[in-house]
């Protein structure tokens, strides 16, 4: 549990995020505090990958929207229809300009458009470093 909070507290500066939980933690305190899924990652030491989410205290209501059409967009991430989670992330950036998920989620779509990710990919992202 120590090494994987590690992992997450260096995630933060990937996803820029102050907070990252494991699914563990969401399961926890998702009745009480909004919790979104910011990916499904397999951290340096593991195998397996992990979901991870960013949590808040409460959303404002460009944050519940945002919120919204993240979750429609991961959704068309994690089904490999890149075109449209690029147009739906795009949405994202059409409300909230400087949204640096939503520009990370772009980038990482083109690059699987260009280079399609293997036929086992579920999501997850595998990092590299600690």
């Amino acid at each position: 549990m120590v090494n994987l909070a590690s992992r997450l507290e260096g995630l933060t500066k990937v996803y820029h995020e102050p907070i990252i939980i494991s699914e563990s933690v969401q399961r926890k305190i998702s009745a009480i505090y909004p919790c979104r899924l910011l990916n499904r990652v397999v951290v340096k030491g593991k195998s397996a990958p992990v979901k991870i989410y960013n949590v808040k205290k409460s959303l404002d209501a460009q944050q519940k929207l945002i919120w919204q059409q993240h979750e429609k967009a991961m959704e068309l991430y994690i089904a490999r229809d890149f075109e449209g989670a690029v147009n739906g992330f795009q949405e994202i950036l059409d409300t909230k300009a400087n949204d640096a998920l939503a520009k990370l989620y772009i980038r990482r779509c083109r690059e699987y458009l260009e280079n399609p990710p293997p036929d086992s990919w579920q999501g997850e992202f595998v990092l590299r470093s600690k």
